[in-house]
């Protein structure tokens, strides 16, 4: 028996009025609320080196809470020495033909974010470091579906952690990432904004798959 225990997440609070800036000082009678709007990105890497950590990021998808796909970009990487092909589902030949220089697709990322995203994926601290996105600059806060549904495992004591492709076909029933199937940013994208939605944002705080 899998159990999957979700941490807290923010959840998308529905507005009753308009909204203060987020920058001005509300006044005691303040009547608004904070809103969130979710969005989850993706990136893939290639490699500019021969080392482990001689990567760059190539590929990158940005999918708002509803699962629309909001951009959808390849990233030129300038020294590629391998695309890594078979994880990144992408060629040398199309980054060369259809990327666009790392800090024009950065920028169209930042202006799809801003004061009141919360940025929502699979290990998602790496997918900002590779656009280097800054939180309280670019997005208010993340959440790492990783974490959210780590399972602790009494028999070794300690927590047991998932795969993106694992917490698709146990939660989702949907097979992505399959043997031989490279990655798809925009597929892990949706993937991860569609468990937001049906395991995170209802708020249940135990959940039991058989």
């Amino acid at each position: 028996e899998l159990v999957v225990t979700p941490a807290a997440a923010p959840a998308t609070i529905a507005t009753v009025t308009a909204p203060c800036a987020s920058n001005a000082k509300k006044p005691k009678n303040c009547r608004c609320v904070e809103t969130s709007r979710h969005v989850s990105i993706d990136v893939e890497a290639a490699a500019t080196g021969y080392g482990h950590n001689d990567r760059a990021p190539c590929w990158v998808a940005v999918v708002n809470e509803q699962g629309v796909e909001l951009l959808n970009r390849k990233i030129l990487v300038p020294g590629c020495v391998s695309a890594l092909t078979a994880i990144s589902g992408v060629t040398v030949q199309q980054l060369e033909e259809e990327g666009l220089p790392f800090d024009h697709v950065r920028d169209e990322v930042i202006s799809l974010l801003g004061p009141d995203v919360v940025l929502v994926g699979q290990s998602i601290q790496n997918d900002i470091d590779w656009m280097q996105l800054e939180e309280g600059q670019h997005f208010k806060a993340s959440l790492d579906l990783m974490q959210v549904f780590k399972s602790f495992n009494k028999k070794h004591d300690g927590w047991t952690i998932f795969g993106l492709a694992a917490e698709a076909y146990a939660l989702l029933g949907k097979t992505i990432q399959a043997p031989g199937q490279p990655h798809d940013p925009a597929v892990d994208a949706s993937i991860s904004m569609e468990l937001y939605r049906e395991w995170v944002e209802p708020g249940d705080t135990r959940q039991k798959v058989a």
